[in-house]
C-alpha cells in the first residue's frame, strides 16, 4: 500500500508506518504520536504538506520539501512561537510558502500576564525571521 494522504491521531512507533510511505504527499500527525523523532533523513521524501503539534513539526520538516505547513496546538504547548522551533521550520526544502498556527487556547484564563498583542507581535517576527518566502499566513 502506497499512500499520498495520511493522519494518524494516536499512533505510537510512527516512524515504523511513515518508513514504509515514500510517496507520501500530505501527513497529519496528532499529539498523541510518538515516533516522529525517530526519522531518518530519507523518510518522507515527496512530504509536501504537514499538520502536527509544534515539537513533532520541527522534528519532520528538516530536508524534506514541505511547502504547507499547519501548526496543532497540544494541551502542552505553553505558546505556539518558540524561535528556536520555528529555525527548524526555515530547513525544508519546499521552501515553506503557506503556514497555519491555530492559536486556540491562548487566553488570558492561561496567564494573568498575557498579552495577545504582544505575543502575535513576537510571532510574527519569529515567522518573518524564519520563513523568508511564506505567502500565505492564518493565525487562527
Amino acid at each position: 500500500m502506497s499512500l499520498k494522504r495520511l493522519t494518524l491521531w494516536t499512533c505510537e512507533d510512527v516512524d515504523q508506518i511513515l518508513r514504509n510511505q515514500p510517496e507520501l504527499e500530505e501527513l497529519e500527525v496528532g499529539w498523541r504520536t510518538s515516533g516522529v523523532d525517530q526519522l531518518d533523513e530519507t523518510d518522507l521524501p515527496k512530504l509536501k504538506f504537514l499538520a502536527a503539534p509544534l515539537h513533532e513539526a520541527a522534528f519532520i520538516v528538516p530536508g524534506r520539501p514541505i511547502e504547507g505547513l499547519r501548526i496543532i496546538r497540544t494541551p502542552d504547548d505553553e505558546g505556539p512561537f518558540d524561535d528556536q522551533l520555528f529555525e527548524n521550520f526555515a530547513l525544508s526544502t519546499g521552501p515553506i510558502t503557506d503556514l497555519s498556527v491555530h492559536l486556540l487556547g491562548m487566553s488570558e484564563e492561561d496567564d494573568e500576564s498575557f498579552d495577545v498583542d504582544e505575543r502575535l507581535r513576537v510571532g510574527l517576527q519569529v515567522i518573518s525571521r524564519n520563513l523568508t518566502q511564506l505567502e500565505s499566513l492564518s493565525l487562527h
